[in-house]
């Protein structure tokens, strides 16, 4: 098992390697060694309230150069979101949020929520290429005033862009007969700009039943105040035993994603108005045995439809949402639902360097929020902030029907109150360090609730649930490169002595280490270093690294990435066979 000195230890090597490459000034006066704190939003969000929250920003010149294959390359590397992943490359995985789990978590698309209603399973299913994300936000903590339903640990914002870059081709190859590629062309005219980006990527799998085939595709395109995004995902791929852990299952699954989202940003007189219509169709076919394809099978069509206007004036912002999510299934049956939502943010300073924000949202049930901030100096600031949250059972948790896992049409919407208090740091040579701690009391939580280890299982309202959770960031930006640690330690008083099947499995601590630096001429060394002790799991904790070398050539560069080096079990969830050690080479002209 991990235990506290090993992390340590990492911390110890992070603060060595960043005191080894900066020069610290000599003695001086804060006006000289200080620069201010930029503030921060998130771009994409309709009611903002950036300034007093826990925010990271990556852009993409700062994660192209680790060659990403999939959004979850990007967020897994640079980000302290953790992703539980079943297979490898991005095929399926849960996102991990301080001990949120997968479902608790929301994830927006140019700020916009896509979490699919079928399954939280599915809610990284985007059909975005990474050359596509123009930038990455995250949100550590509740955001359901700002995003509704699901904002209860965090929420991811992938952004796509047109502007920067240009035309690009990557080819790459490697273990268990990998291979994939990118393709990227951008142009304008004027006021108008495009950019289409391809992917694709297969693997023959590193264990029976874990090959893939994936096919992203994403246009953007921008014209003055107009942005249209449209993209296709197609996605095949061996599911050994993901949603039966254990049980032996040579299970198969096809994915199939539709998307289109239109919006503007309009001034009339002082009032910005900023509509947005957003559309996305989910196919999902799974067959629980392909020795056997009529022992089992399900098949699954999910639509949603999200219109949103938000109209700001000054520090005040206002809007409606309406949400319409329906599901033609198999198993689940035919459902709808029809979510209607009005919100308000109001931002005030009511004393000199402070910044105060209220905000509500009326949906299910009334949804308040406060926050402050106060810049005790130019380089330091305090921030706080309280509110509540919720999310609605997903159609599987509601009406799911098989052998394994079943579903309650009964369940309530579980409920949070979220509070939390932190700091951000900013000194001379590009060093940001900030600290949050965060309080969360869950009300009629939702989980899979078993009679064994190994299910079957059935989804409970169960009970109150309280997790403490710590952030620490350091990050340091020198030019042509970054180092940048996170750690996070959470703890959970459960709502009782049950065999859970996600809410209460989490990471008790969590280091995630990137280190980025020219070591001669144009040759680059990218190590990534994540370390993590579970808890309520059979495994160990685990410690994985990736390392990764890239030489530019003029407009060719050269990579060679070696993840997993140790070949080190992850464990994500018992029963379900790992990637272990893979290595890929390849090149961007």
């Amino acid at each position: 098992m991990v235990r506290f000195s090993k992390i340590l230890v990492y911390l110890v090597c992070v603060c060595f390697m960043i005191s080894s490459v900066v020069k610290y000034p000599s003695a001086a006066g804060p006006e000289e060694i200080a620069l201010r704190l930029p503030d921060v939003m998130v771009v994409g969000s309709r009611t903002g309230g950036g300034e007093a929250r826990d925010i990271d920003i990556y852009t993409k010149s700062e994660f192209e150069g680790t060659f990403p294959v999939s959004a979850d390359d990007i967020i897994g590397r640079f980000s302290p979101v953790y992703l539980r992943n079943r297979g490898a490359k991005g095929v399926l995985q849960d996102i991990d949020i301080s001990a949120a789990s997968y479902e608790q978590s929301l994830v927006l698309f140019d700020g916009v929520p896509v979490n699919d209603p079928q399954t939280g399973h599915f809610s990284m299913n985007i059909p975005v290429p990474p050359s596509a994300i123009e930038r990455l936000e995250v949100l550590n903590g509740h955001g359901s005033v700002s995003h509704g339903s699901g904002a209860m640990g965090g929420v991811i914002n992938i952004v796509p862009g047109v502007s920067g870059g240009g035309d690009m081709v990557t080819l790459y190859g490697g273990s268990h007969s990998s291979l994939g590629g990118e393709f990227t062309k951008t142009g304008s005219a004027g006021e108008a700009g495009n950019r289409l980006s391809v992917s694709y990527m297969e693997s023959d799998g590193y264990h029976r039943q874990t090959d893939y085939r994936i096919v992203n595709l994403m246009d953007s395109v921008e014209y003055g105040d107009y942005r249209l995004h449209a993209g296709y995902m197609n996605k095949e791929f061996g599911a050994y035993d993901f949603y039966t852990p254990g049980w032996g299952m040579p299970s198969r699954e096809y994915n199939e994603v539709f998307m289109l989202s239109s919006s503007a940003r309009k001034k009339a007189g002082s009032v910005f108005v900023m509509p947005n219509i957003t559309w996305r169709r989910h196919y999902d076919r799974y067959i629980l045995t392909v020795d056997d394809p009529d022992f089992y099978e399900n098949r699954h069509t999910n639509d949603v439809i999200n219109l949103l206007t938000t109209l700001k004036y000054g520090d005040f912002s206002a809007g409606g949402d309406v949400r319409y999510e329906y599901i033609e299934s198999t198993n689940l049956g035919d459902h709808h639902r029809d979510i209607y939502s009005v919100f308000s943010e109001f931002s005030c300073n009511p004393a000199e360097q402070v910044t105060a924000t209220a905000g509500l949202r009326f949906d299910d049930i009334y949804i308040p929020k406060l926050s402050l901030s106060w810049r005790a100096a130019s380089w330091f600031k305090l921030r706080s902030a309280w509110g509540l949250s919720y999310r609605r059972p997903t159609f599987t948790e509601l009406y799911y029907d098989s052998p394994a896992n079943a579903g309650n049409k009964d369940l309530d919407s579980e409920k949070g109150e979220n509070k939390e208090i932190g700091s951000d740091i900013r000194l001379k040579r590009n060093i940001d360090m900030g600290i949050t701690f965060y309080d969360k009391r869950l009300y009629d939580m939702i989980d899979w609730v078993g009679e064994t280890p190994l299910g079957p299982w059935k989804t409970e309202n169960k009970g109150d649930v309280t997790i403490k959770s710590v952030l620490l960031s350091l990050t340091y930006k020198p030019a042509g490169g970054r180092y940048s640690v996170y750690y996070a330690y959470s703890d959970m008083t459960d709502a009782g002595s049950y065999y859970s099947k996600y809410a209460l499995q989490y990471l008790r601590h969590r280091v995630n280490l990137l280190a980025m630096t020219r070591i001669y001429r144009d040759l680059y060394l990218i190590i990534n270093l994540e370390s993590a002790d579970p808890e309520n799991r059979d495994k160990d904790g685990f410690s994985i690294m990736d390392i990764m070398l890239k030489n530019d050539f003029g407009p060719l560069e050269v990579f060679l990435k070696l993840e997993n080096v140790t070949d080190e079990d992850t464990g994500d969830f018992d029963g379900i066979p790992s990637p272990g050690r893979w290595m890929t080479a390849g090149v961007r002209y």
